[in-house]
């Protein structure tokens, strides 16, 4: 499995990037922050693998890219909500409104209701602190 990329930004423009490593495969991944493109470039990716396809996101720290999987976890929350709760909150807001059984700040994010933001703060409430353990700085 695949959990981090470094090489040279073929392409970037703020949903997905290309970067080419020094084997001279390019990795196509979502991500939500635009790279100078030509410029060397490191992201933290999260490599899902299902029967009809394969997907990448990536991210800025190693830390957001352990929440993303720890959301994962959660019953009802795909990839795809997982990722945008983290692109759009952030890892320490997401902590925060787990930890305080804040539903509100994380219904913030299109797609997820009440229903979605309880079981998160019950699937996550007793191990969301784990997060913290991982580094938080960026890789760029």
């Amino acid at each position: 499995m695949i959990g981090f990329i470094y090489g040279e930004v073929l392409f970037s423009d703020g949903t997905e990037v290309i970067i080419q490593t020094n084997t001279g495969v390019g990795y196509q991944v979502f991500y939500n922050q635009v790279l100078v493109e030509g410029s060397e470039a490191g992201v933290y990716v999260s490599h899902i693998i299902k029967e009809d396809s394969e997907t990448m996101y990536g991210f800025h720290s190693l830390r957001a890219k352990k929440l993303f999987e720890m959301l994962l976890t959660v019953k009802g929350i795909g990839p795809k909500s997982a990722y945008s709760l983290v692109t759009n909150l952030g890892v320490n807001e997401i902590i925060t409104a787990v930890t305080l059984d804040s539903k509100n700040v994380l219904t913030k994010v299109p797609g997820l209701g009440t229903k979605g933001a309880a079981q998160i703060i019950l699937d996550l409430g007793n191990k969301i602190d784990r997060v913290k353990m991982y580094s938080d700085a960026r890789i760029v």
